[in-house]
């Protein structure tokens, strides 16, 4: 959101006070003119705080400047400060009204500060400027409103027709809400940003699948699957749940919305909502996959070890020769203290499936995360992984954090850079670079590293731990 100094923008701000000073009133707008020219150097600089700060020194001098005060809260939200923009808005708006901008910037220090509803009022306010239906889109989104997060961004993509990203949520929103009508979009998204390609290529997959049945609960539950495994859980849960609401009898769909609702935040289950669900979805069909395997999900989470235990192993009898049961038994046993049992699982997984790459990643992951033999299954497993998938940045990586693990810098940084060569943006192999970086005592590299490590994935464990070995090595 950050303005661009034109030279119409700075005339118009410094003209006035230039004026005033030439009539011989006052020397005290020379000392704004200062201030002002230290706010626009401070901005082009990157410091938005000392531009801020300066700007409202200069309203101080002429405090029915609304201008300056609006300008001052703008630089203020941009630098981090929002208690100081909700003060020098406040100033700005006691003079007039807010710009659009304005109106933007004031939402999202309400935002920061924990007052969306205000910030809602805000940016509503702002209407029709681009960012504040962006902006309402997000807010509505969180609310679960999805047919308001659809308009506006619908609203957006008039002003913006080629905004890619707006495509794209739009898109995926209408993918969990009305299927049909998100292939346009994400069509639309794709051809903009090849990125997109594959996400939006497999949802009309699936929803062109879907209609050859004839089922509009499946068509939900199809897209719903897709969304779950995009990361996209609250649009799964709703479209999981409109698959429940459509059949009352679909044990898959009470099984995944369950699921679903655990990662958003309709996961808390105080009143036992979710258990619910799930058990209903287990009653419909005791055979079912889902049913079980998301039964044992839940009760690991509730670290209840034996009762997840028991559904895998019901689960394992129904479908022997499914290594992501094995991995899912390991992973529980692992969580359980039984690390030799969890070990077999891996191991079992692998030769039910000695052909995919995946099985091998999570055998070298369980044992770098445990460091358990780590030479004989880590590195083992790490060689397989590769040679099965050579272009594979997650294999490439693995080898070279399992190197990494065994003081074999040199290789380790090797097989890293490779991984980078094909995915720059990988968070993981920026962060096991740092890594490197760190034993060969190469700190500017190294922080370079773990600053993009913790960039590329916020929220999430990699950028956790770039943060920690920041704060430790870089204080």
């Amino acid at each position: 959101m950050k303005p661009i100094w034109g030279t119409l923008v700075w005339l118009r701000i410094l003209l006035p006070l230039v004026g005033i000073a030439l009539l011989g009133l006052s020397a005290r707008p020379w000392a704004a003119s200062l201030a002002l020219q230290a706010a626009r150097l401070s901005w082009e600089e990157s410091r938005p705080l000392e531009a801020s700060s300066h700007l409202s020194r200069a309203a101080g001098f002429f405090p029915w400047r609304g201008d300056l005060w609006e300008l001052a809260g703008r630089y203020a939200v941009s630098g981090g400060d929002p208690q100081a923009a909700i003060l020098y808005l406040g100033q700005a708006a006691a003079r007039g009204p807010l710009s659009p901008e304005g109106n933007i910037a004031l939402g999202d220090a309400q935002q920061a500060l924990g007052d969306p509803a205000a910030a809602l009022q805000s940016w509503q306010s702002a209407i029709p400027h681009p960012e504040a239906y962006r902006r309402l889109a997000q807010r509505y989104r969180a609310l679960g409103d999805f047919p308001a997060a659809i308009a506006s961004l619908q609203a957006l993509l008039v002003a913006r027709p080629n905004d890619a990203p707006s495509y794209y949520e739009t898109g995926l929103l209408l993918a969990a809400t009305k299927p049909e009508s998100a292939i346009a979009y994400l069509t639309r998204a794709a051809e903009l940003d090849a990125s997109r390609s594959a996400a939006a290529a497999e949802i009309e997959r699936r929803v062109n699948t879907a209609r050859l049945i004839g089922e509009p609960a499946y068509t939900y539950m199809s897209t719903g699957r897709v969304l779950a495994s995009l990361g996209e859980w609250d649009l799964a849960s709703e479209a999981f749940r409109q698959a429940a609401v459509l059949r009352s009898d679909y044990a898959e769909a009470w099984a995944y919305w369950g699921e679903a609702r655990q990662h958003t935040g309709d996961g808390l289950d105080d009143a036992g909502l979710i258990l619910s669900d799930l058990q209903r979805a287990w009653r419909l069909s005791p055979d079912s996959l889902a049913a079980n395997l998301f039964l044992a999900f839940y009760w690991r989470r509730q670290q209840e070890y034996d009762r997840s235990l028991a559904y895998l192993y019901f689960t394992a009898g129904l479908d022997p020769a499914n290594p992501a049961v094995q991995v899912e038994i390991g992973n529980t046993l692992a969580e359980q203290g039984n690390l030799p049992a969890a070990e077999a699982c891996f191991l079992k997984a692998i030769e039910i499936a000695p052909q995919d790459v995946v099985y091998w990643r999570m055998l070298a992951q369980f044992s770098l995360q445990h460091q358990i033999q780590v030479r004989q299954l880590a590195l083992y497993a790490s060689r397989q992984a590769v040679i099965l998938a050579p272009d594979d940045p997650i294999s490439l990586d693995l080898m070279g954090q399992t190197l990494l693990m065994l003081e074999d810098y040199l290789n380790a940084e090797r097989f890293i850079l490779r991984a980078l060569a094909i995915h720059p943006n990988y968070a993981p192999a920026r962060l096991h670079l740092g890594q490197v970086y760190l034993f060969f005592g190469d700190s500017l590299h190294a922080r370079d590293q773990l600053t993009m490590a913790q960039a590329l994935a916020p929220g999430t464990p990699t950028a956790d731990l770039a943060r920690r070995l920041l704060r430790r090595y870089f204080p």
